[in-house]
């Protein structure tokens, strides 16, 4: 597994879910296949089932890796220095959103989920997961997304990330057409509305607001300023509010920057 995840402490308002890297090749290796818009082969290197790269036309597989290399190219001063800005964000977001997928993907193999975006203008939910019982004729848990590649959590969370997910607790819509969408994969025709309602219960709905974070913030007290006031969510358990910490370094910027460089290698 090239990253793992655990539990950890965070507050009594909500539970933690650490990432660590066990292998930063080949987490860059499955990046590169998300970016290229193939989670579902990487879904299958997850998953044991294959392990080689998919075959197209010569034409149409240089077209793909270069939409991939652009979406994860930042422009550079004159100094050689990637330039802060909407690119930069873009870049370390869909690199972030890939990583949180492959996540959820290897811990929950046979959920159905929303695959990455892989462009920087795409709108709606980070994420979604549909977890279903063996039959089929039941959800057991849907989670809500919200990923930020960002430096500054704590403010993040505050006034970005919880105000989305309080809108989303209100307001099923977007849910409940996410989750229309994913059940149609599997889902009979006749059964899809129930189940669709069945996604956007109380009882089965969790959120998972992940951020990747430097090690100095990696204690009980920095998870618990960084999700402050989960408690806002209000009529589920606590551990359907969740906190996704990527362990990175202290320049969460140029841990990016370098992965890029690695994922494009890939490529």
């Amino acid at each position: 597994m090239p990253i793992s995840s655990s539990t950890v402490e965070v507050s009594d308002d909500c539970v933690g879910n650490r990432w660590e890297i066990n292998d930063e090749n080949e987490l860059a290796n499955l990046v590169a296949f998300v970016t290229k818009a193939q989670a579902i082969h990487a879904q299958n290197i997850l998953a044991g089932i294959v392990s080689d790269s998919i075959v197209f036309e010569a034409a149409q597989e240089q077209q793909i890796k270069q939409s991939a290399i652009d979406a994860l190219t930042v422009p550079k001063d004159a100094h050689g220095k990637e330039i802060r800005g909407t690119a930069l964000w873009h870049r370390d977001g869909i690199l972030f959103e890939a990583i949180s997928w492959i996540v959820a993907r290897k811990h929950f193999p046979d959920a159905i989920m929303r695959d990455p975006h892989i462009s920087p203008t795409t709108q709606g939910l980070d994420g979604l997961m549909i977890v279903l019982s063996p039959d089929m004729d039941e959800v057991l848990s849907t989670i809500i997304f919200e990923d930020k590649c960002v430096e500054d959590p704590t403010h993040t969370f505050r006034y970005e990330t919880l105000p989305a997910l309080l809108r989303f607790h209100v307001d099923s819509r977007k849910v409940l057409e996410s989750a229309s969408t994913i059940l149609q994969t599997v889902i009979p025709l006749a059964q899809r509305p129930s189940m669709a309602a069945k996604s956007i219960s109380s009882t089965v709905r969790a959120y998972r607001a992940s951020f990747p974070i430097p090690p100095s913030m990696d204690n009980v007290p920095g998870r618990a300023g960084i999700f402050d006031r989960y408690n806002q969510i209000v009529g589920i358990a606590k551990e359907r509010r969740i906190g996704g910490m990527f362990l990175a370094t202290e320049d969460i910027r140029a841990w990016f920057e370098q992965f890029a460089i690695k994922v494009i290698g890939k490529l």
